[in-house]
């Protein structure tokens, strides 16, 4: 019996919803914020269980000045009390399987104090301690801390730095745990902090994750600042973090140059699916051109990564010689650049004539010192002598300047006198 349309077309949509729902599985929690709300009991509804700050003035709001969309989440603090502190915070439960939680969200501070804070805080069941401290200090310094099951604290300040009211792309993932080899480690852009090992996390599970300013302390002077979340995501396999562009690294001018565009992650490097779909920007600077969705050049591109996608392919042509400097980017991730040589036809003729001066000279030389042999072997030495290198030599001589009036030079002779000939030839 043949598949109706309707069957096909319901079977298209089963193997559609099971492989979007395989691929969305590894992801625990998420919020952009453009809901405009914070709880779940909101009207839209929110993602966070709930939201607290035990301090004033301060608030955990929803601002309209997101780094991807309109919305971010926003912690502003400026209570000057002493002491150490719950400051403003979001949490919600969170249920994981397996022992690797990966996070990853865009985070930007302004006017901070001197103070410590934790700005991310992820809990086991309630048995003392966190599984991770993630932190800065008011001079953009930052920490990566944890609790061990015997509640003994280990953590370490980084190399990283954060830069006033920029946006930075946040990354942690906490390792092993239920096991005694845990590890903490953490990213801003793409770099590498210290990471944390090895903590004894036997018997512990995942918990609860908090946003904010859930602790803060007066280590030098209270915290006082802004802080802002966007694009908050947790997942139990590494997420993608930057875009970057595979190609040749050179080739000639007019030539249609085929690309690949990767979403990886920081972790590992690793190939990564997309989140969403969302269209890639592509750009040229230096040696401008265009990009094509043909390996033709003839249909303009208009590349567009699809939700689980992790790479597409485009072509450049450049519209000269010279280096031609490819980005492809897109607000939600690090960008990605790759340097692309384009060899025009003055600099092809050039490369070849002086790689192929030697081979020529010598070819030449050989040549002429063979066929002056023989001619000298017809006509007589002598007369080879004085009638051709008397008459031909002073002229030669005075051009060139090296003496052919000894056999034994002629070897050289011959190649200035090819060096000369192609001089005057390339000059006219």
């Amino acid at each position: 019996m043949p598949f109706g349309k309707q069957t096909i077309a319901w079977a298209a949509a089963v193997l559609f919803f099971a492989s979007a729902r395989a691929w969305a599985q590894p992801l625990v929690f998420e919020d952009s914020f453009e809901t405009g709300t914070l709880l779940t009991t909101e009207l839209p509804p929110g993602k966070w269980q709930t939201v607290s700050a035990l301090c004033s003035p301060c608030s955990f709001v929803v601002t309209d000045a997101g780094h991807r969309g309109t919305f971010a989440g926003r912690v502003v603090d400026f209570d000057l009390d002493g002491g150490s502190q719950d400051g403003p915070q979001v949490s919600t439960p969170i249920s994981v399987t397996g022992p690797n939680l990966f996070g990853r969200f865009w985070f930007r501070w302004a006017a901070v104090g001197q103070g410590q804070i934790n700005f991310v805080e992820i809990f086991p069941p309630p048995t003392g301690g966190t599984l991770l401290d993630l932190g800065l200090y008011g001079n953009g310094s930052t920490y990566i801390a944890g609790w061990d099951r015997f509640g003994m604290p280990l953590g370490q300040l980084s190399s990283l730095q954060f830069v006033d009211s920029t946006w930075h792309l946040v990354e942690f993932e906490i390792r092993g745990v239920g096991s005694a080899a845990g590890r903490l480690a953490f990213w801003v852009d793409g770099a590498p902090g210290n990471a944390e090992p090895q903590y004894d996390w036997t018997g512990r599970t995942f918990d609860r994750f908090l946003l904010g300013a859930p602790f803060t302390t007066v280590t030098f002077a209270p915290f006082t600042g802004t802080l802002d979340f966007d694009d908050v995501r947790l997942s139990t396999l590494p997420m993608a973090s930057r875009l970057v562009i595979l190609g040749p690294d050179a080739g000639p001018s007019g030539a249609c140059f085929p690309l690949t565009v990767q979403l990886v992650n920081s972790i590992d490097g690793g190939i990564t699916g997309a989140p969403y779909g969302f269209p890639v920007n592509l750009s040229s600077t230096g040696n401008t051109g265009a990009f094509f969705s043909d390996p033709t050049c003839q249909m303009a591109a208009a590349p567009f990564l699809d939700a689980g996608a992790s790479s597409l392919s485009v072509h450049f042509q450049p519209l000269d010689s010279g280096v031609a400097r490819l980005t492809a980017s897109y607000v939600d991730f690090l960008e990605g650049t790759a340097m692309l040589l384009v060899i025009g036809a003055d600099a092809g003729t050039d490369a070849g004539l002086d790689a192929g001066t030697d081979a020529g000279l010598d070819a030449g030389a050989d040549a002429g010192l063979d066929a002056g042999a023989d001619a000298g072997t017809d006509a007589g030495t002598d007369a080879g002598t004085d009638a051709g290198l008397d008459a031909a030599s002073p002229q030669q001589s005075t051009q060139v300047g090296c003496d052919c009036s000894s056999l034994p030079t002629v070897p050289f002779c011959a190649l200035v006198l090819a060096w000369a000939l192609r001089r005057r030839k390339t000059q006219a």
